[in-house]
Order: C-alpha cells, then structure tokens, then sequence
C-alpha cells in the first residue's frame, strides 16, 4: 500500500453476473480515540459496495478477502464535491440575496434550492463519478 492511498479490508460476499458486492467494515471517525470503548460514539458499521467484475482479479470468489485501495486525493475531492462547494453555495446565495434586501424565508428557500439543484446536478453525474472515483482491489 502506498501512503498517499487509503485502504480497507472487504469481503466478496456475492457475485452476480458483471457486479460484485463487497462487504467492507467502515470504523468511525474516533475509533483510535483513548476513550473510544467508554464513548458509544465510536461505533463501526458494514457497507456494501457494489463494484464491476472487471475491476477484481479473475481468481477472486466469493468469501475471499480483498483490499480495497483508493488515493487519498479523491477521498478529498468527494468532500469538496458533496461538503464544500454546497456550503459555500448556501453562504454565497444567503449573503447575495440578503444584499439585494430579500426576506429571510425567501432567502432560506432560495439557497436550499440551489443547494438541492447543486446535489440533483450531482445525481445525474454519477456515472461519471463511478469512472473517477475507483477502487483498485487486491486479493489477499
């Protein structure tokens, strides 16, 4: 694994024509925290990922263990994308609107609008995120 990668343990868990599910542990945040068996905060929990057969290696059956590697740097773009940018949208909209001397519910509408505009764009784009956001998968 190289350090500038994220990776994650998975389990094939079913294998279905072109489409693979994976079972991958997803620890929290605070998991490596000193208080972390005190704090029910730091709970763990399953994903399934569900990925295309030609992304595994052809020796790969069901119940095996894979390793799932993704560069950091889209780790930080998916946050731009889904975090940052929709912020900065309802900052922006808010002052502008608030500016041009628009009522406070007016204004909260209207950037909640762009907002949800900004994620349906997202939606419509997710094909085209499937291809960027790739998993490289390793047998173990």
């Amino acid at each position: 694994m190289k350090s500038e990668c994220i990776e994650r343990n998975a389990t094939v868990t079913a294998i279905q024509g072109g489409e693979v599910r994976l079972t991958v542990l997803r620890p929290s945040a605070c998991s490596n925290c000193e208080a972390a068996g005190h704090c029910h905060a730091s709970e763990s929990r399953l994903e399934t990922i569900t990925i295309d057969r030609s992304q595994l290696p052809d020796e790969v059956a069901v119940g095996d263990q894979v390793s799932l590697e993704m560069r950091s740097s889209l780790g930080m773009r998916a946050v731009l994308l889904t975090m940052i940018i929709p912020t900065i949208l309802i900052i922006a909209i808010t002052v502008l609107l608030s500016y041009l001397e628009v009522g406070t519910l007016a204004q909260i509408l209207i950037a909640l609008g762009v907002a949800a505009a900004y994620m349906l764009l997202l939606w419509l784009l997710r094909d085209r995120f499937e291809r960027t956001f790739a998993f490289i998968v390793r047998k173990k």
